[in-house]
């Protein structure tokens, strides 16, 4: 059955990419390149409502400069990289109320990762569906790709695959991955 304008929901989360790869520029190369980004990221969402379109969940940058893969960086360089999502945020806002804007008969959603993510990571229990997990700051290898949501490999310091954040150093595992769907589904009412 073909989608319709009314059933379909077009989701979007671009930008983790994109706001690493702006720690290496100085702050002109920087601004340019997110100028860049963020119209390439709008004539996405504009070309799928020409195409018909008219619901969109577009979400925003997650704290990667608290991940565990950061977390072997250099200060400097997560700084520099909280920073960059930062303004990788405030551009993808702006853009966002632009498209609402432009295309009043669409919905658009932003869900703010951001948030959701830095909560947990700095107390899981602020979410009830993270309020089991046993670590935030670290990954366990053999649940690394692993499809089964109740792994427990013993040689694992935490225990079992849902009591860590990561499934590796930079992708959460399936507890954080609830909590991010009961919010979208909450924001989107």
């Amino acid at each position: 059955m073909p989608w319709t304008a009314r059933d379909a929901l077009f989701t979007f989360w671009f930008g983790i990419n994109d706001a690493v790869d702006l720690i290496g520029f100085n702050v002109s190369q920087a601004s340019l390149y997110l100028a860049a980004d963020i119209t390439a990221y709008r004539t996405q969402l504009d070309f799928v409502y020409v195409q018909g379109g008219r619901n969109f969940l577009v979400n925003n940058v997650p704290p990667t400069d608290r991940t565990p893969g950061w977390g072997f960086r250099s200060a400097d360089d997560r700084a520099r990289l909280h920073d960059m999502i930062a303004q990788w945020n405030a551009a993808l806002a702006v853009m966002v109320d632009g498209m609402r804007a432009a295309h009043p008969d669409a919905v658009v959603f932003l869900y703010d990762a951001w948030t959701t993510f830095d909560a947990v990571i700095t107390d899981p229990k602020s979410r009830a569906g993270t309020a089991m997990l046993a670590t935030t700051a670290t990954w366990c290898d053999p649940y690394i790709g692993s499809t089964d949501p109740y792994a427990c490999d013993p040689t694992c310091a935490y225990g079992c695959v849902d009591k860590y954040m990561w499934q590796d150093y930079i992708h959460p595992t399936w507890r954080v991955h609830e909590v991010v769907a009961a919010e979208i589904v909450a924001l989107m009412g």
